[in-house]
Formats: C-alpha cells, structure tokens, sequence
C-alpha cells in the first residue's frame, strides 16, 4: 500500500490553484465555457440565474457531481487505514516494534512538523 493513503488532493481546490480562470474546462467542456469563472470548477453551485445566462442547466445539459468528493475522499481514507492495518502489524514474530514502522513514523512527523500541519491519527 502507499504509505501516506490520508493525503486526498482535491480535483476543485487543485484546479483553482493551477487554472483559476478556469480556460482548460472553458477549451474541452464546451458546456461550461461561458460560466463565469467563480462557478466554473463547481458549476453545481451556481444559481440558476448564472445557469441560464451561461445556457447551461446542471442535471438538464450538464450532469450533477457523481460523488461529493469531501464525502467520499473521508470514507476512502477510512477504509484504506482499515486496510493498511490489517495487512501490516505493528510487531514482528518476537513481539518487538518493527523498526521500519518507527522510522516511518518519524518521517511522517517530521514531514508534518516541517509543512505546519498536524500528523494524521492511525
């Protein structure tokens, strides 16, 4: 498994960063080219006022989200941590910590400590 199943990136919050104007959806979604550019990567969250400027009605010419990303990116991370656990003990054959699980996590935290974020619980 990949060690570090609790990093999630979001599709929305990349694409904000990367494209805020939006002229990669705009190029090969030609449903959502016209949208004004603060609903372009959640066009779900428009108004019906800018869905009808824009000649685009969410669920009618263009589809509702298949999933909520929040939703569904909290139930994964759960289930690979179940996963991850279940197919990788914490102590070897004599009873003693693996040593490769502590280096692990000592990576881990440094890597949090160093980008400001708290670790993640397992």
């Amino acid at each position: 498994f990949f060690h570090q199943f609790f990093r999630v990136y979001s599709p929305i919050a990349f694409l904000k960063k990367s494209d805020p104007s939006g002229a990669f959806i705009r190029h090969f979604v030609p449903e959502l080219s016209t949208f004004p550019s603060q609903y372009i990567y959640e066009p779900w969250n428009a108004p019906l006022t800018a869905q009808q400027k824009a000649n685009c009605i969410i669920g009618k010419d263009y589809p509702l989200p298949i999933v909520d990303h929040e939703k569904v990116s909290k139930r994964n991370i759960e289930r690979m941590k179940a996963a991850y656990a279940a197919g990788r003990p914490s102590t070897n054959d004599t009873g003693t910590t693996n040593q490769l699980d502590e280096q692990e996590e000592e990576v881990a935290a440094a890597q949090s400590k160093a980008k400001g974020r708290a670790k993640p619980t397992q």
